[in-house]
């Protein structure tokens, strides 16, 4: 993809994206989350204490909840990230 049809898919500039690609970038996670979407990409994440995954022994109260739609995008790929993503607590 290029830098431009994902600048599309997040909804912002291609030199919004350019920058995030930079070596020397510190994004946030929100700006992580909506280019890996973009992108097709699932992030996932886990606690290593030397190298070895740490069970916290407790589960998550929340979850995700991120509204995308499907028309617009480039290569079927969902139209525009959104700005902000709901995390409903678990019942």
């Amino acid at each position: 993809m290029t830098q431009g049809q994902i600048a599309q898919l997040m909804g912002v500039k291609q030199p919004t994206v350019a920058a995030f690609e930079r070596h020397d970038n510190d994004p946030k996670l929100s700006s992580i989350l909506r280019y890996a979407h973009a992108v097709g990409a699932t992030l996932t994440m886990s606690v290593l204490l030397d190298g070895a995954d740490i069970e916290l022994g407790w589960s998550p109260i929340a979850q995700v909840v991120v509204p995308f739609t499907t028309s617009q995008g480039v290569e079927g790929r969902p139209t525009a990230a959104p700005t902000a993503i709901g995390m409903p607590l678990a019942a």
